[in-house]
């Protein structure tokens, strides 16, 4: 018996939500190769014999791979998540096999057909995030927020988690084995999980307790500073080879331990607590809950007692005080006359979301009026947008200029003469508070949005504002300048990755939020080409030339480096005034926003009010009995 009870506990884990979401993490965290370019860009530049320019060129192409997510949206809105992940299985083992050859002179290799490689590789991660997140969304639709936050924060730690993993296992000084390791370890992980996301499972109808997310958030930070202590032991003392295993032993207990112990409570006692919960109370959840469906487009809430609900009846009224909440409505909380039309049978009258009221028949010449901000959108209908151009031009410039400064942060460490110790600190650093300010942008603009009524697009652009400042610090070139300013550039960079795609879902909904999320991914490397290529590889060459006196043999040769700040100083400027400029685009949208955003915040306090008055009264009631 005992063991059978076991069995079922074990399978009931196995296929329940949480388990699918701490699968997502795992598929996530080694999935970001691309964020770890720096780890061997310098291997490629001697390999191909390429200047700084054609070298960004080619960090360029792999930017473009991991952010063209469009493909991978339609991929998934049409066939499924199963298969989106085997093709992002297939393009990683493919692009980045043919990398490592190219490196390795085991083929023919060109600056051209190595921005091809790049661009097949990188654009599995766009595979893996977009089946992953999109998913999971699906599967918590009235916690995107989140979701998305947390999700991202731990793709960003990805990079320092690899630089890990290949350390332990290959050691120090083989960019090239780096490169073998995309090949396998993010293929087999992605090939792995298709059997737990194949499986259609129900969403859930409302907001996961929130102590399950934030034990997810706590293991996320876990991990960034256990890697950032790491990082910096490293760069204070030579480790051995045995201290590296020993380190990326408890790496992978810390993952993976308290994962899989999260993911149990969150499956079993959560789900109990929920059933009790039904049981006892007459909300489906609590103010919280009820609260965010002002931003939750896609689901309906139903607040109603489990009496009433085992009574109601096909073609029945039910009124007073059960409610059902449109999403896509945006309107303030109120009693509302709900009638279940088309249902068969009681279990349908609770969970299909299609019973609401019925609305009066319209004329046959009728136009339907344009959505609302917060209502669904069609494609066509975001496209034609200006907040939706406004958000596409901040991100563009905005991520478009973190990423170049992050893709030439080796440059930048060698330029101003740290050692590659240091520089890989410096990769790790970004990697690690990119993480940091992805769960911030994500946890944090929902607090602030929800007590304080601030809206996401101000909070981006004040991420952006010290994104900035950031830049201006590395571009003085003072003593531990790079320390501190990749730390405020993984922070403000992370940080808007979860805001624009939470935007994106607050604005027009979350019927296409597939291509609509994928389609403004595309704006960062467009950025990115635009900065980096005619600006930061322009100047760094252009200055390494002015300091060889002509020494260098010619433009293409990869001995052209440049040292000193003067190197990337003019470049940090102009990335600076457009990352300003970037902010005022999103200082534009929180304005033509603010409305939407005020309401939700009103929607929430006036929950909190009606949820402490309904408990005082029930706690009244009984004392009285």
């Amino acid at each position: 018996m005992a063991a059978a009870a076991g069995t079922s506990t074990v399978m009931t884990v196995l296929r329940g939500r949480w388990f699918v979401l701490a699968i997502g993490v795992v598929v996530l965290v080694v999935s970001a190769g691309a964020y770890s370019f720096s780890v061997y860009s310098q291997k490629l530049k001697h390999a191909l014999d390429i200047n700084q320019e054609n070298l960004n060129l080619i960090a360029n192409f792999k930017d473009l791979g991991v952010n063209f997510g469009l493909f991978s949206g339609l991929l998934y809105d049409y066939w499924s998540p199963g298969g989106v992940l085997f093709l992002g299985a297939v393009e990683t083992a493919a692009g980045y096999s043919l990398a490592w050859l190219s490196v390795r002179k085991q083929i023919p290799a060109s600056l051209w057909s190595m921005c091809l490689f790049q661009l097949v590789g990188a654009n599995s991660q766009a595979m893996l995030n977009t089946a992953v997140l999109v998913h999971c969304v699906h599967l918590f639709p009235a916690s995107k927020g989140a979701v998305i936050g947390l999700l991202k924060g731990y793709i960003g730690v990805s990079g320092a988690i690899l630089i890990q993993i290949y350390t332990t296992i290959c050691g120090v000084g083989k960019p090239e084995a780096f490169l073998l390791m995309l090949v396998w370890l993010p293929s087999s992980v992605a090939l792995l999980s298709i059997f737990v996301f194949r499986r259609p499972l129900t969403p859930f109808r409302g907001i996961p307790d929130s102590k399950y997310i934030y034990w997810l958030l706590a293991l996320g930070f876990a991990l960034a500073f256990y890697l950032m202590g790491v990082s910096l032991a490293r760069n204070l003392a030579t480790l051995s080879a045995s201290n590296e295993r020993v380190i990326g032993a408890v790496l992978m207990v810390l993952i993976f331990v308290p994962l899989m112990a999260i993911t149990y409570r969150s499956e079993i006692y959560g789900k109990k607590s929920e059933e009790e919960h039904l049981d006892s109370t007459t909300t489906y959840g609590n103010a919280d809950q009820i609260a965010s469906a002002g931003l939750y487009q896609n689901e309906a809430l139903y607040v109603t007692s489990k009496a009433e609900t085992e009574n109601l009846k096909p073609n029945e009224t039910i009124s007073g005080s059960s409610i059902v909440s449109e999403s896509n409505k945006l309107k303030e909380f109120k009693s509302v006359t709900v009638t279940s039309i088309g249902c068969k049978t009681q279990s349908e009258a609770l969970d299909d979301l299609t019973c609401t009221r019925p609305s009066s028949p319209e004329p046959q010449d009728h136009v339907k009026p344009w959505p609302r901000k917060g209502e669904d959108h069609t494609i066509l209908q975001t496209f034609r947008s200006l907040d939706f151009w406004l958000l596409f031009i901040a991100t563009t410039f905005g991520i478009g200029s973190g990423l170049t400064v992050t893709d030439n942060m080796g440059q930048l460490g060698l330029s101003l003469g740290y050692s590659a110790s240091a520089v890989r600190t410096f990769v790790s650093l970004v990697s690690i508070w990119n993480a940091i300010g992805r769960w911030v942008g994500g946890f944090v603009s929902d607090i602030l949005l929800r007590h304080y009524g601030t809206s996401r697009p101000l909070f981006l652009a004040v991420m952006m504002t010290l994104m900035a400042m950031a830049f201006l610090l590395i571009a003085m070139a003072v003593p531990g300048c790079l320390y501190f300013g990749s730390i405020f550039l993984g922070l403000s960079f992370g940080a808007q990755y979860p805001l624009y795609a939470t935007i994106v879902a607050d604005i027009f909904g979350l019927k296409y939020y597939a291509t609509l999320y994928s389609s403004i991914g595309m704006a960062s490397p467009i950025g990115m080409y635009v900065l980096s290529v005619p600006v930061v590889g322009r100047f760094y060459d252009s200055e390494a030339k002015r300091k060889s006196n002509g020494t260098a043999s010619n433009a293409s040769d990869s001995s052209l480096e440049c040292l000193g700040s003067s190197c990337f100083g003019r470049s940090l400027l102009v990335l600076m005034g457009v990352t300003l400029g970037a902010a005022g685009c999103a200082v534009a949208l929180w304005f033509r926003t603010r409305n939407l955003y005020r309401e939700s915040h009103e929607e929430y306090q006036q929950a909190v009010r009606k949820s402490k008055s309904s408990t005082e009264a029930e706690l009244a009631a009984r004392g009285g009995v």
